[in-house]
């Protein structure tokens, strides 16, 4: 009779099969397989070199729903924590926004999020913070020193955070990767008025482009605005975001029907996203307004806002819209709502709908 162990290292399983012989040396050279399966598994770990996110305005770890906290930060975090389960040391790394917020956050083993402080400790819109990110690349060195690490791989989300990559990348040996997540070439085009800082991160987008050793693509259309309105030079490399399919998976629609309270036959139109002008909400309540004259429908206009903030005042702004086109009675304003309530919604909506007059998703 064999007793096996399995010695488990990231995707690795090397098998032993052991005869036990009633002689108690035989389990001590069992114990000591599992002790050096693990000792080599954290030996392993410690040599693989570590990974750092930067995400200087998009904080992985923070309640998703608050003013400009959305997309970025989920992608970050989902980018930072498959790595980690992959078997990389991954580190997040943010601004600190509030004097009471941990400057540490573990998400699981081997991945967290560090919080650096650069500027006041307070939100500072993105168009704002250009400024504090020489402070923000010191304390990053700093950190390095004082905790003994380094990172031959920096992941850098949005320009701000590309700037730092590229100052980093000069000062240090390692290699970069860029993720956009929306282009300024773009982005300007869409826009009435164009703020201070355009000029610096066109040139700042050029240059991630020109200098990262790989920029990702989120959609074949952002690797063509790359090409055509950036710069003919650099390596693209196009990576869908993906879905959590265990988490938004197929279920009885009228279960969740009657979980939200709602009838069985109304078709439901559903958004998900921030309050903000660039999102499109206003061309999404106007075409509902043209449905209600031929079909009957509910308008779910889902997202967290604050009182007198930004995000509280487009909410406002949508609100006065849909009542004044009359579809106050069909439109909810369900506020911030948990991934259980979207994926309910979600189950039984008509359509889905994505009105942002730009977005790298394609």
């Amino acid at each position: 009779m064999f007793r096996q162990i399995n010695l488990k290292i990231w995707d690795e399983t090397i098998i032993y099969n052991l005869r036990p012989t009633g002689d108690a040396s035989n389990y001590k050279l069992i114990l000591l397989f599992e002790v050096m399966a693990t000792t080599l598994k954290i030996m392993l770990s410690k040599h693989r070199d570590k990974i750092a996110l930067i995400s200087v305005h998009g904080d992985p770890a923070i309640e998703i729903g608050k003013e400009e906290a959305g997309g970025q930060n989920v992608y970050v975090r989902q980018v930072g924590e498959a790595l980690a389960r992959l078997g990389w040391q991954v580190d997040m790394f943010t601004r600190k926004t509030a004097a009471d917020q941990p400057e540490i956050v573990e998400h699981r083993r081997s991945c967290r999020t560090i919080r650096l402080i650069a500027g006041p400790q307070a939100f500072v819109e993105r168009d704002r913070l250009f400024q504090h990110l020489p402070e923000f690349v010191e304390a990053f060195l700093t950190f390095q020193q004082q905790s003994s690490h380094s990172y031959a791989l920096i992941h850098t989300n949005y320009w701000l955070s590309g700037w730092v990559g590229l100052t980093l990348k000069q000062r240090q040996p390692c290699k970069m990767l860029h993720t956009y997540h929306s282009l300024g070439a773009v982005k300007y085009q869409a826009v009435t008025t164009v703020p201070l800082i355009a000029s610096t991160r066109l040139q700042v987008e050029k240059n991630c482009l020109e200098k990262a050793d790989v920029v990702v693509a989120t959609s074949p259309q952002e690797g063509e605005h790359m090409r055509s309105l950036v710069s003919g030079r650099g390596n693209i490399n196009i990576i869908p975001c993906g879905t959590d399919i265990e988490r938004f998976t197929p279920q009885d629609p009228k279960l969740a029907r009657q979980t939200l309270n709602l009838s069985q036959d109304v078709p439901i139109v559903l958004y998900v996203g921030r309050f903000d002008r660039r999102k499109g909400i206003e061309t999404l309540v106007r075409a509902a307004a043209e449905i209600r004259q031929t079909q009957d429908l509910r308008l779910f206009i889902a997202g967290g806002s604050r009182p007198g903030h930004k995000d509280g005042l487009e909410r406002e702004r949508i609100q006065n819209i849909a009542a004044e086109l009359g579809l106050s009675d069909i439109t909810t304003f369900p506020g911030r709502i948990s991934q259980k309530t979207c994926r309910f919604i979600t189950m039984q909506q008509m359509c889905a709908l994505f009105p942002p007059t730009m977005n790298p998703l394609g």
